[in-house]
């Protein structure tokens, strides 16, 4: 797990950062993000990769509202972890407040 954030950073809402990998097998992708939809967690980005490791086998970078060392995320993730080939929770930092508007 990544080293907490400090305190006075988790006391806004954070994201999270996580980056994996499933078997080549249909359905995959939709049963590693199950998870997510069961514990009513927002998911705000979600982007695939093309893989070094193999032609055709790919990585996605997956960004939610939470802390990772948190309930319900925690639970998430190790739900995740049994579907997925790997996966490496890569940060977690405090979540922007407002959207800022092009000038």
């Amino acid at each position: 797990m990544p080293e907490r954030i400090p305190s006075e950073l988790r006391a806004g809402p954070t994201k999270t950062s996580v980056v994996y990998a499933t078997q080549n097998l249909p359905g995959a992708l939709v049963r590693s993000l199950e998870p997510w939809a069961t514990a009513a967690i927002q998911l705000t980005k979600i982007e695939s990769r093309p893989s070094r490791a193999a032609p055709w086998d790919y990585v996605f970078y997956l960004d939610f509202e939470g802390d990772p060392n948190l309930s319900p995320a925690r639970q998430a993730l190790g739900l995740m972890r049994v579907c997925c080939a790997w996966l490496e929770v890569l940060g977690t930092y405090p979540a922007a407040t407002k959207v800022l508007e092009p000038d």
